[in-house]
């Protein structure tokens, strides 16, 4: 293959060659200086993964680490993503799964949120066949006509267009992740994500829960339906959805919510 390459490269014309050396650096300069951040990734390399590609999934915050550690309660670490010197996730092995758990909801800043999004689908952009995004909003920020029954938990979705058909083809009238109403802005890391996989055509699909005060460990019983919605999809994943409803109630006995806040 290496031959082939340096083929078609030697063939060139000098000058040919010496127009697409200046367009690439003056590219490299331009994605330089546009970097609002610069993300590295500690003890984690791709290539070492005895699976071929997986399902990624990222948390966002309290609620959605809850969610995670009750469906994937055996995995081991992976690695750490940085922005500079500073950790902001932590990096999960669980079998054909891999696991991005980041502190907290503001763990990535808006202005940063492009520059992150973009090195963690490129990272891992040989093992993804599939992204799950779970985060939160507030309840009081969404828009919607039904509001009678917009009480958590509760949980909306949004997805790209390679993800669209697979997840409307897995709902039924007992089984229902609703889409995110028309109106309703989703901005930040988890936003940047979803148009990251948009543009390169990856599946992809944001889950949002809706909270009513900020660590209320209830509203991540609202992701459980998305386990039922994954499992109809021919992913590599299956899930005992009610080990994962146990596991969320045994939490949601526990006061001591500030302590599981400070770190993964």
């Amino acid at each position: 293959m290496s031959g082939f390459i340096d083929l078609i490269t030697s063939t060139k014309p000098a000058a040919s060659r010496n127009v697409a050396d200046d367009d690439d650096e003056a590219a490299a300069a331009l994605e330089a200086e546009n970097r609002v951040c610069e993300v590295s990734f500690e003890d984690c390399d791709v290539q070492s993964l005895s699976i071929e590609t997986g399902v990624l999934w990222i948390s966002m915050g309290l609620t959605p680490k809850r969610f995670i550690e009750a469906s994937f309660p055996e995995c081991k670490s992976f690695g750490t993503v940085k922005i500079g010197s500073k950790p902001i996730g932590r990096i999960f092995l669980a079998q054909t799964n891999l696991v991005i758990k980041f502190i907290d909801e503001e763990a990535v800043q808006l202005e940063a949120a492009y520059d992150v999004a973009v090195a963690v689908v490129e990272h891992f952009s040989s093992f993804i066949d599939k992204v799950v995004v779970l985060d939160t909003l507030w309840l009081s920020t969404l828009v919607s006509e039904n509001t009678s029954t917009n009480s958590p938990p509760m949980v909306r979705m949004i997805c790209s267009g390679a993800a669209k058909k697979d997840l409307e083809a897995a709902q039924s009238e007992k089984l229902r992740v609703p889409f995110l109403e028309t109106g309703n802005v989703v901005k930040g890391f988890s936003a940047a994500v979803l148009q990251e996989c948009e543009m390169l055509g990856l599946w992809a699909v944001g889950v949002f829960s809706f909270l009513e005060i900020r660590h209320d460990a209830r509203t991540a019983l609202a992701f459980i339906p998305l386990l039922k919605v994954v499992s109809e999809i021919e992913c590599g994943c299956t899930f005992d959805c009610e080990s994962v409803r146990e596991e969320l109630l045994k939490i949601e006995s526990e006061k001591d919510y500030a302590r599981d806040a400070m770190f993964l």
